[in-house]
């Protein structure tokens, strides 16, 4: 199976200074990849560089890749079903069903009427993860597409990735809450510093993004990180 989006020996510099460090980088349909790191360690100019937004870096075809940037929302005065249909722009066409199909996929139906400026951050949040679904890309890249959630909405968005993956798509989401990566990701990827530390299946994570955040890992009676 061919890789469905990749970085080889990739060094990215803003101004002086090196955001990724020889990263190499690939993901393919059928999983789903948690990138993990702290603050700075380049896991969404990783993710910028997949979606090909940074220079010397190849754009995809937006009808086959769906970017989710940190911190996505809408300001505009549209309904959460307007704003969801702006996922079919890529397609050049205004078909209601995909955009049905995502409303209802991301729990969010009985907003579609609703202004988007006027819903709470996490039902905004799920309207931008419901607008990529909205385009049938077979690449979602997601950066924390669990923030501004509460605890068990997260981890109905962290199921629904897995699900998106095994259904045959491939799922890169960053997200800063370890358990979530490990109790749902096929993969977890941590970074610390531009360099990809571990690339590792979920049960040998821990210990990577323990020395990642400069934390320790105790078992009381389940493994939690715990500072020095």
């Amino acid at each position: 199976m061919q890789p469905s989006v990749a970085l080889h020996h990739r060094t990215i510099r803003l101004g002086s200074r090196v955001v990724l460090d020889d990263v190499t980088f690939a993901v393919a349909p059928g999983a789903l990849v948690a990138l993990c790191g702290p603050n700075g360690a380049g896991k969404t100019t990783l993710l910028r560089a997949l979606a090909g937004l940074l220079p010397g870096c190849a754009r995809p075809d937006p009808r086959h890749v769906a970017y989710v940037p940190q911190g996505a929302h809408a300001a505009w005065g549209l309904t959460v079903a307007q704003v969801v249909a702006l996922g079919r722009i890529p397609h050049a066409d205004a078909a209601a069903a995909p955009v049905e199909r995502a409303m209802e996929t991301c729990g969010i139906a009985a907003l579609r009427d609703a202004r988007i400026d006027r819903i709470s951050g996490g039902q905004a949040r799920r309207a931008m993860l419901a607008r990529a679904f909205a385009t049938e890309a077979d690449v979602l890249l997601l950066d924390e597409p669990t923030a501004d959630l509460d605890p068990a909405a997260a981890h109905d968005v962290m199921c629904l990735l897995r699900r998106t993956a095994e259904d045959g798509r491939a799922v890169v989401a960053v997200s800063h809450a370890i358990d979530l990566a490990i109790g749902y990701a096929h993969r977890v990827v941590v970074l610390a510093g531009g360099r990809i530390l571990a690339d590792v299946a979920p049960d040998q994570a821990l210990d990577a993004a323990a020395a990642a955040f400069g934390m320790r890992v105790g078992i009381d009676p389940a493994p939690r990180l715990l500072p020095y």
